[in-house]
């Protein structure tokens, strides 16, 4: 039995060592959420309304430098391209843009300030995008690029920002993994028509790397997956901003967060029913900071199990959310200031309040906090003593008559 054994391991490891290099490969290159074929094709704007489309790079203003790139219609030969210059397609047809000899300074930016050193595409038509954006940056070695250039910022913002007619960036092949400071913000912005989202594969993110990525996009239902477990200073605020279509949050597992990372994300979803679970027990100033501000079809609130506040944590995270009529437990004792600030304000549904179990306020931790909850009537507390900066106006306009009960212990 023991010789068989041996005769079989010796048997399969000859099978292994004589496999080719490139099936091995493969199995590294399965960890992509891409296909081979999908990196090697170029960046493309493809026309789907039955006129055809007009495409152009706008250039954004007088000090946006110029770009190097190429682009062919089709299977045609590629050409030069010139800022402002507007390419007609018919349906169907696609245009490929890719970096010519030269680097794309306004691609590839690495200044203070993106709104006088980028570009942005636009349509006149309804179109949709494909291939793979970094042969923006690349027209060579783009297949293989999963990161940004080390120390580069607002590589890609504002690319597609006020786009138009773009309807679909569903086939967007956005293949970096290791994410630059800026790098996608307002990428869509106010692209209104927008209602297909790219893969977004990253996992090691940047401040303000998704910043805006979405702001405006008033047709978008559905929001892409976020695999980040670990997140940077900023790195979704305003992400969904205005998607007042969006009926679904996507899921936010990470326990790490950072200052501001989920600041305002999703203020003025107007549609979202439903909050994503925020599991986070250690908080960052201003995390959650005008997080669901005025979703108004938002009926249920997360889970919000952190103890210690941070400063400014819950500032305005529900403002305005008016179906919503119960309020998650509060279990926090040690405040930080402004961490309660018009938390609830204007949540006219809201039939039940938390119980506020701190002993002691902090500067403005209540200011605001149920501020035209009209619908409230009875508040517990368990601080001590009464600080009128801590609580200044915090129970306006709510229910001509109440309770607010001390805690007896």
């Amino acid at each position: 039995m023991k010789r068989k054994i041996l005769t079989l391991l010796l048997s399969l490891a000859m099978v292994v060592t004589m496999m080719p290099m490139t099936a091995v490969g493969s199995f590294a290159a399965s960890t992509s959420p891409f296909t081979k074929a999908q990196l090697e094709e170029p960046f493309y704007i493809e026309a789907v309304a039955d006129d055809g489309a007009i495409v152009s790079l706008q250039r954004k203003n007088e000090y946006a430098p110029a770009v190097n790139l190429l682009y062919k219609v089709n299977n045609g030969e590629w050409k030069d391209y010139e800022l402002n210059s507007e390419v007609k397609l018919a349906k169907n047809d696609r245009v490929y843009f890719k970096a010519g000899s030269e680097e794309n300074p306004s691609l590839k930016n690495t200044q203070m300030n993106s709104d006088y050193y980028s570009n942005s595409f636009n349509s006149k038509g309804e179109t949709k995008l494909g291939g793979n954006i970094m042969s923006l940056l690349d027209g060579k070695n783009f297949s293989t690029m999963d990161k940004f250039q080390s120390g580069t910022r607002y590589s890609l913002s504002h690319i597609f920002c006020e786009g138009g007619d773009i309807v679909s960036a569903k086939d967007l092949i956005l293949p970096a993994k290791e994410l630059t400071s800026n790098c996608y913000e307002s990428m869509f912005r106010y692209c209104g028509n927008l209602k297909e989202a790219p893969v977004l594969p990253a996992t090691e993110l940047a401040t303000h790397c998704y910043t805006c990525m979405f702001d405006g996009c008033s047709s978008l239902e559905s929001a892409p997956e976020l695999k980040a477990e670990i997140l940077k200073s900023s790195c979704y605020s305003e992400m969904f901003n205005n998607c007042e279509s969006l009926k679904e949050a996507p899921e936010l597992a990470s326990k790490h967060l950072a200052n501001g990372c989920y600041k305002s994300m999703f203020a003025g979803c107007s549609s979202l029913q439903t909050a994503p679970k925020l599991p986070a027990a250690e908080l960052k100033d201003n995390c959650y900071n005008c997080m669901f501000l005025s979703c108004t079809s938002l009926k249920e609130a997360p889970e919000l199990p952190a103890k210690v506040m941070t400063r400014e944590c819950y500032t305005s995270m529900f403002y305005g959310c008016t179906s919503l009529m119960h309020a998650p437990e509060l279990p926090a004792t040690s405040l930080s200031y402004g961490c309660y600030w018009s938390m609830f304000e204007n949540c006219q549904s809201l039939v039940k309040a938390p119980v506020l179990p701190a002993k002691k306020t902090a500067s403005s931790s209540y200011n605001r906090m149920f501020a035209g909850c009209e619908s409230l009537n009875r508040i517990e507390v368990g601080f001590e003593e009464w600080n009128f900066f801590a609580t200044t106006s915090w129970l306006n306009e709510v229910a001509e008559k109440g309770t607010v009960q001390e805690d007896s212990e």
